[in-house]
């Protein structure tokens, strides 16, 4: 009996360096098929389907851009923080050194500054008319 199974001009229909150019291409293929169908299938949903998907990127492109705002904002936050509270401690020794001004002043007698106590005034600080 002959051995029918092989020819000697059989050969692969692909060549062995060619496999994954062949399978990327079928691949390609059979995406744009695919959306081809889809498309084609319900016209009004496909194009619907379409929109979402563009939405769909467009706000994940601005939820980046946000993620990388807020990372940003992250970073300097110390530094924001250590400024105000920088601020917050000189305006406390500010309004320390106004009481204490102010103490000091109160403590002045009215004759040095030109009034006296009874010149016209009641003791409410309003005076007689």
């Amino acid at each position: 009996m002959s051995d029918e199974t092989t020819k000697p001009n059989d050969a692969p229909i692909i060549g062995p360096n060619q496999v994954i150019e062949s399978s990327r291409k079928l691949d390609n293929h059979l995406v744009q098929s695919i959306k081809d169908t889809k498309a084609s299938l319900y016209p009004g949903l496909g194009g619907v389907l379409a929109r979402m998907q563009e939405k769909k990127a467009q706000h994940n492109m601005v939820a980046a851009d946000w993620a990388s705002r807020l990372d940003q904002l992250d970073k300097r936050e110390p530094a924001a923080f250590a400024a105000a509270d920088a601020i917050l401690s000189e305006r406390e020794t500010d309004m320390a050194e106004m009481e204490a001004n102010i103490k000091t002043l109160s403590n002045l007698p009215f004759e040095a500054s030109g009034q006296s106590p009874d010149d016209g005034a009641t003791d409410d600080g309003k005076k007689n008319e």
